[in-house]
């Protein structure tokens, strides 16, 4: 759990499964991509699509499954061109329109962060039930809770790995690193401390279950 792997010794290919890296250095994570963009991986990215086409034609042309409209309530944006539309619903769109003809590991390169919490779970969701392998790079450590592995950057390489409650375990590292814990993580701890529950949760629904069963 704590050794230090160079980015050089580290097979990232081998974690394309619901996987988040959390990072802090910009530089290392840019190094990391750019290996994988090497690999089978689809690399989502934060630029904007500047592109004078309707919704509507966009997403047909992306083949996306126009019965899916309701449920990531699509339908306001449908005559409006890509152009027009404010950066996180243009970024949006984009990550759909990549999810909906995905056939290998995608990476998200830092874009989640741009969306609503709603927005993030309806898209894990789906990525979820169409059983799409993730790597979501991130500097937000709120967002690691939608994956069931964890690594976890410092400027010389790999810092720690693991599952993501084990790696949260790691608290002394991760503040080392800059980065404190999860909220919901954090709340379960004190909880757990005071004896109201028997372990610490990354999910809210399984943790309020916990406290009221």
């Amino acid at each position: 759990m704590k050794k230090i792997f160079s980015l050089d010794e580290y097979n990232f290919s081998l974690y394309d499964e619901l996987t988040s890296i959390l990072y802090n250095s910009e530089n290392t994570k840019n190094s990391v991509i750019d290996k994988l963009s090497k690999g089978r991986f689809t690399i989502i990215n934060s630029r904007t699509l500047d592109i004078d086409i309707k919704v509507n034609e966009f997403l047909k042309l992306s083949k996306f499954d126009m019965k899916q409209l309701d449920y990531f309530k699509l339908h306001d944006y449908l005559n409006t061109s890509l152009s027009d539309l404010q950066v996180e619903d243009q970024l949006y769109i984009k990550i759909l329109s990549i999810l909906s003809k995905a056939d290998d590991t995608i990476v998200f390169d830092d874009v989640l962060s741009y969306l609503s919490e709603e927005r993030k779970k309806k898209l894990i969701k789906f990525v979820f039930d169409k059983n799409i392998k993730y790597i979501n790079f991130t500097s937000d450590v709120e967002e690691v809770v939608y994956s069931n592995y964890l690594i976890v950057l410092s400027k010389d390489g790999v810092a720690i790995e693991g599952k993501v409650k084990s790696v949260l375990s790691e608290e002394k590292i991760l503040k080392r690193l800059g980065f404190s814990l999860p909220v919901i993580y954090d709340i379960s701890l004190q909880l757990k401390a005071y004896g109201l529950i028997d372990k610490p949760y990354i999910d809210m629904k399984k943790l309020v279950n916990e406290i009221w069963k």
